[in-house]
């Protein structure tokens, strides 16, 4: 007899062997991904050495490596900010058949250096500036060209009423605004925003006593507004304050119209932190009254508070009740809580819109059943179990208690914020959580200082 072919026998065997699969490099994705992932390397260019000194960043290894494609991407990101006259004439090698180019050609934000307030450099020697950032607002240059595609300015010091003609010429010059700083925004300042009318995002430092007319069309076409109360100044002569953020609200003259009229979503509302006054917590239902009062029909969408109070569920309560659309909250870290867990987060109920709840630890008495399904986690071992909940069971019991809630962000005690992320059974019509992880939340501007 003869012996069966065992070609076959090889063939098959061949057959089943797995495939490795293509090696795949960076460079082989697409270009809109290696954009994010420089940009992701970018925010990582604040390290420093044990000297306080700068030391080279991943960017700068990128942006001045040898890879060209990676070297294009990341060359822009390095010179994004303008850091000092004596880089007007740097020039860097671009691949391609650009060859040598002036940085000035990638600067998107432009810093006002401290040693050299009163000049500002020729706008024609950045042409894709997009931010501008003044300690105090220097005199307008000729010639008197606009700057088409700023979209940002930032004053950090006071606009005077002396310097009212010196703001409407820079004001005029920026057609495109839509975000705007300043500090302290006195009645003459106001007809000069009157001529931005793109302008949606505003930021103001305050006093207590200062008062925002909300019926103003400046305010009234603004979709955010982020307000900071400081103390009065030294020598103002005018009695201590002692809530005031709330005597602020209080102050806020604004009329109730029709829901078209009304742009503003978003609000930020904080007190700077004095490290020289000894400062006791405030009952938050005064803030909350206040609140309620001046924006009551004004359907916010994102709320910020931050100022040392005394929180109750009834506060929360009342907050939920007066704006029932909010779809992020965020209390601050100076917050005491007067009540059980399951109490504020039951509060919160209303809610119902609310995707993101950032918030300072909850208590962990009385014990809820979230604790067991939290106590194997060992990563919450560094909590303070004798005063706080773990992050872990406050998001598996807040999300219980609000149904589309996703991001919880943790303020203070052991870490400076930290994010978990909740996640619920699919195709549960309650949408119960089945599960929280810890993520990492990252501001993506790149423009910080």
């Amino acid at each position: 007899m003869h012996a069966p072919p065992a070609a076959p026998r090889l063939v098959h065997v061949a057959a089943a062997a797995p495939r490795r699969p293509a090696a795949v490099s960076l460079l082989d994705l697409p270009i809109e991904v290696i954009d994010l992932i420089v940009r992701w390397v970018a925010l990582l260019r604040y390290d420093y050495s044990e000297s306080r000194r700068p030391v080279p960043s991943a960017l700068h290894h990128v942006a001045c490596g040898t890879n060209k494609l990676l070297r294009r991407v990341a060359l822009p990101h390095l010179f994004r900010t303008w850091q000092s006259r004596s880089d007007s004439h740097r020039r860097v090698w671009m691949p391609g058949a650009r060859g040598l180019v002036d940085t000035r050609e990638f600067v998107r934000t432009w810093r006002q250096p401290r040693d050299d307030m009163g000049r500002v450099d020729d706008p024609r020697s950045l042409p894709r500036l997009e931010s501008l950032v003044f300690f105090e607002l220097p005199e307008v240059g000729a010639p008197d060209v606009p700057f088409p595609s700023v979209t940002h300015v930032e004053v950090r010091r006071s606009i005077r009423r002396g310097q009212r003609d010196r703001a409407r010429a820079w004001f005029g010059r920026l057609p495109a605004l839509t975000s705007c700083t300043i500090s302290d925004p006195q009645a003459h300042l106001l007809p000069v925003l009157h001529t931005r009318p793109r302008l949606v995002d505003l930021a103001v430092t305050v006093e207590p006593t200062t008062r925002i007319d909300m019926d103003d069309p400046v305010w009234r076409q603004l979709r955010r507004l982020e307000v900071q109360v400081v103390k009065p100044r030294a020598g103002g002569g005018s009695a201590p304050v002692l809530n005031p953020l709330a005597f602020l609200l209080e102050t806020i003259r604004y009329t109730p119209q029709p829901t078209t009229d009304i742009q503003l979503r978003h609000l930020s509302l904080s007190v700077r932190l004095d490290p020289h006054l000894r400062s006791d917590p405030k009952p938050m239902s005064q803030v909350v009254g206040a609140l309620a009062h001046a924006f009551a029909s004004v359907p916010l969408v994102s709320l910020a508070l931050d100022e040392y109070t005394t929180c109750t569920p009834e506060d929360l309560s009342a907050l939920a009740t007066a704006f029932p659309a909010l779809e992020s909250l965020s209390l601050p870290d100076r917050t005491i809580w007067n009540g059980s867990r399951a109490d504020l987060l039951a509060a919160l109920s209303p809610l119902t819109a609310l995707t993101t709840l950032t918030c300072r630890l909850l208590p962990d008495t009385p014990s809820s059943a979230y604790d067991d399904r939290a106590s194997d986690d060992s990563d919450d071992a560094d909590a303070d179990s004798t005063q706080y909940a773990s992050p872990r069971s406050i998001a598996l019991e807040a999300a219980s208690a609000l149904r589309r809630l996703a991001l919880v962000g943790f303020i203070g005690q052991h870490t400076a914020i930290e994010w978990m992320r909740v996640r619920r059974k699919r195709g549960d019509a309650q949408r119960a959580p089945q599960e929280v992880e810890r993520v990492r939340v990252v501001e993506t501007g790149l423009e910080r200082p």
